[in-house]
């Protein structure tokens, strides 16, 4: 096990995560790379070339300095980088996290922030995230106000989660730029957090339990235009609901001065990892992005604990 320390605060896990192949197999690399009593880098360790007397292909030397069969280990510095061994001496392979981003696409992301518009700097934020993060993470993306459901409500998610996803959201992001696309921040003008949220809950990745999953919510406002969905209440039991219920956190991200710090306070609560964002005053418990780097810094943030190339693993 070992522990990421965020770029903005400490990350606390949930739980500990069995990491495993995709296929449920376990993995080989390291095994019988190595030619009798040679070394060989495996996970940035090199692995051991002192065994006496010298192992004969197949084996190889481990670390620990005996020689062992194809398909085995006796220390983490015997497997691929991100790999462990386990137990019963085979290397496993981490599991990449489910993660749906819940983007918000209201009106009052065409301002600008400096010289981008706040769209700008989410899509290019979350493109470089999707990028940075390829196959460390399997990502999904919805976006509110949907485009095809009533004003205040949500039809199918756009892209679910799975793997592969990142040109798709890249693609949907970056088309979204023109004021033509469906998806570009315009109409309807309302911001319907509560129905996003239940949207995002009938995710079926969520429901894996050979993974872990997780939730971004991403908003520069408050709920608005929307009442007769509930509102913040809805919202709140959505979001406590896959925390305490599903093992399924929920990061909570305020772009831009607008948003409404009690709101995303409590949202942020509920989802169980909250920030405590220090450039608050009282600190945050979401993470308070005021800027494009402050944006990229936060899902950088998020994404170191939960993939697979960092957090606990």
């Amino acid at each position: 096990m070992r522990w990421y320390w965020g770029l903005l605060v400490p990350f606390t896990a949930i739980a500990a995560f069995t990491c495993s192949n995709d296929d449920g197999s376990t993995a080989s690399e390291g095994s019988g790379a190595n030619t009798a009593g040679t070394a060989s880098s495996m996970g940035g360790n090199i692995i051991g070339q002192n065994c006496d007397p010298p192992c004969v292909a197949p084996q190889f030397c481990s670390v620990t300095e005996v020689c062992l069969d194809a398909g085995q280990c006796a220390d983490d510095a015997d497997c691929e980088q991100g790999a462990e061994c386990t137990e019963q001496g085979v290397c496993t392979g981490c599991n990449p996290p489910n993660l749906l981003i819940v983007l918000d696409r209201s009106c009052s992301m065409q301002p600008s922030i400096g010289n981008q518009t706040k769209w700008e700097i989410a899509v290019g934020a979350l493109n470089k995230l999707t990028t940075d993060f390829k196959d460390e993470i399997r990502f999904g993306l919805t976006l509110f106000p949907d485009t095809v459901a009533p004003a205040c409500q949500q039809d199918a998610i756009p892209i679910p989660v799975g793997a592969g996803n990142e040109p798709a959201i890249q693609a949907l992001l970056t088309g979204s730029l023109s004021v033509n696309d469906p998806y570009f921040p315009d109409m309807p003008c309302v911001t319907n957090i509560d129905t996003a949220m239940e949207q995002a809950s009938t995710e079926p990745a969520l429901n894996d339990t050979e993974r872990a999953s997780y939730v971004i919510l991403l908003t520069d406002g408050q709920q608005a235009n929307c009442d007769m969905n509930v509102g913040d209440p809805l919202t709140l039991q959505v979001i406590t609901d896959l925390y305490q219920n599903r093992n399924v956190a929920t990061f909570v991200i305020g772009f831009d001065t607008g948003a409404d710090q009690a709101q995303l306070n409590a949202f942020a609560a509920a989802g169980g990892v909250p920030a405590n964002d220090m450039s608050c005053n009282p600190p945050c418990g979401y993470y308070n992005a005021a800027d494009a780097a402050a944006l990229d810094a936060a899902l950088e943030d998020i994404a170191m604990q939960v993939s697979c190339g960092g957090g606990i693993d």
